[in-house]
């Protein structure tokens, strides 16, 4: 009996595990939900049929083709060979995999209708090429890279009523003419609707927003853009002519589109598009959100001066324009690819007090000649803070350009150009990287506690670097070379010579006991002893004991003139008037009773003596060596520190009158002397400098009065 429980019990273990197992399977044959596999391209066929016949497409006439379920492709969605036939996607979603593909494409096709339809997830969600006479229209078209694409497709092909959101370009028509965009809800792309070398097509009444760029015109002529609303973007025309552009708004208010207008004043606009116009004044608007604030093409003489402008792609852009000024403006875009002002091809503009942060890249030059980037506030850039690529003849000066996230001032191919008087500091990854460029001058800069380097070299030769202060950089110079043996070295010149000197290197560890080209005179210059050694090949040899200041002095017969102080102390309140005097005063600072030094180079037709100099340091007149030189009178002189006034007397000063005025006012002077000395009966004997004085002062006079004579 015990036998025969056991084997009743053998046999029940055996079924019970022979039932689990045939359960589990059926439970994982049930559950086990296979994903839906990527099909093939689906074609209707030249001669209406469908390819392959189990496609979810039906049709009972050959002429209307209707979706009857989703469609999901790893390459072209549906091929369509037919023309003169209706595409009906009744809601169904045609789904492409890693945006590769084309969900609808027509090629050679006229008088197809693709209604309803769902396409997104391809590379381009409906392709015409080479085909006219179609109509797209009710078709949600998103998250493709392209959402329609025309490349050859003219005559009536018609985009209306879409709901299109795609990566990159909305609608995109590549040579393609006569052809009509409206209706259309346009969003969230890079480009809502991109024409290239396209004519004669219609862009009205669509909802444009959100995108980088909301229509743009490349090379396109005679298209119309009218009655559109745009949101956080607007349009664009590059070399792009006789468009008509009307009754669109850019956040509520109008885009103003002007070609060939002179003489104008904007006094409201969401964006303003200027083509082949002189003379426009743009002042006090706020042009924000848009995709370029203000954009001048083929335009002269024009004047951007004190808006706001917070955008997408660009503050001011300015391409085959000259002579043009771009002042007092707060200029912000937002993402990393935008420029706060941007010049292509444009020459003989001037950038200048404005403040540009948080941009890409802060003021672009490219392929731009003979501008002037002037005393703007340049902070807080994502990549660079003034960008020079294939551009010479350019001058980028006494600007702020500050906490920029890779260099403050950027040289790509770049030659000729003037680097001067400007603040490059505050966590610029370098200061000024030179990319194959040469022959340009880098001075008088202050580049200050960059993280990598205060100057980054690439290839770049026979520049010239003097009178810059290099203090706290990472590294003072980098040259890519160094690491790179592929790359060439860069040999360039570090000084201006002597008695100019340098640069201020703060890790310099020399001394400055002699003077003299070779540095072997006994006496003090403010230039270190020993060079400054960068590499084998770039030495600066007349280094600078303490930083360059340069003062400007006034302009006289169309020359700017600049007091240049080397010292260390700090240096502030210079003052020099020719009205009042043969003189210039500056104050100085340091610790109490530490020694102080100061070399002062006053250029010799600016201020000039006869006699010999007069230095003050506070009241007291102190001992000074000159410095030989052609061009300059180089003054040095010691002082104990605390805040004192430096005041230098000279006995001569710059006119201020032209030098043909001199004899007759001279001759005026004189004879008001004559004059003045008779009344005073020769009580006393007239001092000659004292009379001097007068007749110029008198002289100034005269010239001020004949001048206003002649302005009235």
């Amino acid at each position: 009996m015990e036998g025969l429980g056991e084997s009743k019990l053998l046999k029940k273990i055996v079924s019970g595990t022979v039932l689990m197992l045939l359960l589990t399977g059926m439970l994982t044959l049930a559950f086990n939900i296979q994903p839906v596999k990527a099909s093939g391209s689906i074609y209707i066929r030249a001669d209406g049929s469908i390819d392959p016949p189990d496609a979810p497409i039906s049709t009972l006439d050959n002429v209307t083709y209707i979706l009857t379920g989703n469609i999901t492709s790893d390459g072209d969605g549906v091929v369509v060979e037919r023309s003169n036939i209706i595409i009906d996607g009744a809601g169904y979603t045609l789904q492409g995999t890693e945006r590769s593909g084309t969900g609808i494409s027509l090629s050679g096709r006229n008088n197809i209708a693709i209604k309803n339809a769902n396409i997104k997830g391809f590379n381009t969600g409906i392709r015409l090429n080479s085909s006219s006479k179609n109509s797209i229209f009710e078709n949600n078209i998103t998250g493709n890279w392209i959402g329609v694409r025309l490349v050859y497709s003219s005559n009536d092909n018609v985009f209306s009523g879409n709901n299109i959101a795609n990566l990159d370009y909305g609608i995109w028509l590549s040579e393609s003419s006569n052809n009509s965009v409206s209706g259309n809800t346009i969003t969230d792309g890079d480009y809502g609707v991109y024409f290239s070398e396209s004519s004669n097509n219609t862009v009205s009444g669509n909802n444009i927003s959100n995108n980088w760029y909301g229509v743009y015109l490349w090379k396109s002529a005679n298209n119309t853009v009218s009655d559109n609303m745009f949101t956080n973007d607007g349009l664009v025309a590059v070399e792009s002519y006789s468009n008509v552009v009307a009754g669109n708004m850019v956040n509520g208010k109008p885009l103003v589109y002007l070609e060939g207008v002179s003489g104008y004043t904007v006094e409201e606009a969401g964006q303003v598009i200027l083509v082949n116009c002189d003379n426009i004044r743009v002042e006090n608007l706020n042009l924000s959100f848009t995709s370029v604030g203000v954009q001048l093409s083929r335009t002269t003489n024009t004047h951007i001066a004190n808006n706001h402008m917070t955008n997408g792609m660009r503050g001011v852009m300015l391409s085959y324009s000259s002579g043009n000024t771009v002042s007092g403006n707060n200029i912000t875009t937002k993402n990393y690819w935008s420029q706060g002002v941007y010049l292509s091809y444009s020459s003989n503009n001037s950038v200048s007090g404005n403040n540009i942060k948080n941009n890409g890249r802060g003021v672009v030059l490219d392929k731009s000649s003979n501008n002037g980037i002037h005393k703007n506030n340049v902070t807080a850039n994502y990549e660079y803070g003034v960008d020079l690529y294939e551009s010479s003849n350019n001058t980028v000066s006494e600007n702020n350009i500050t906490a920029n996230n890779w260099s403050g001032v950027k040289l790509w191919c770049s030659f000729n150009n003037m680097i001067s008087g400007n603040n490059i500091t505050a966590n610029n990854e370098c200061g000024v990287d030179l990319s194959s460029s040469s022959n340009n001058t880098v001075s008088g800069n202050a580049i200050t506690n960059n993280r990598r380097s205060g100057i980054w070299l690439w290839s770049s030769s026979n520049n010239r670097f003097y009178h810059n202060n290099f203090i706290g950089n990472t590294q003072q110079v980098y040259d890519w070379s160094w690491d790179k043996p592929y790359v060439a070295p860069s040999v360039n010149v570090w000084d201006d010579g002597y008695p100019s000197g340098g640069n201020y290197w703060s890790n310099y560890t020399g001394v400055d006991l002699y003077s003299g080209p070779h540095q072997n005179i006994t006496g003090s210059d403010g230039i270190g002893d020993t060079p400054y050694t960068i590499d084998a090949d770039n030495t600066d040899r007349y280094h600078l004991m303490a930083p360059f200041n340069m003062f400007y002095a006034g302009t006289w017969n169309g020359t700017a003139y600049n007091i240049d102080v080397i010292s260390n102390s700090t240096i502030s309140d210079f003052y020099f008037n020719p009205d009042y005097g043969a003189f210039l005063r500056f104050n100085v600072t340091g610790e109490d009773g530490a020694a102080g030094f100061c070399r002062v180079a006053i250029p010799k037709d600016l201020l000039w003596v006869e006699d010999g100099w007069t230095v003050y340091v506070g009241e007291e007149s102190v001992n000074y060596t000159i410095i030989p030189d052609n061009d300059y009178t180089y003054l040095y002189f010691t002082y104990n520190h605390s805040t004192k006034t430096v005041q230098i007397q000279g006995t001569h000063v710059i006119p201020e009158f032209p030098s043909f005025l001199i004899l007759p006012l001279s001759m005026t002077a004189t004879l008001f002397a004559i004059i003045v000395s008779r009344r005073k009966r020769f009580k006393h004997q007239v001092d000659f400098r004292q009379w001097w004085k007068a007749s110029s002062k008198f002289a100034r006079a005269i010239t001020w009065i004949m001048n206003m004579v002649e302005c009235a």
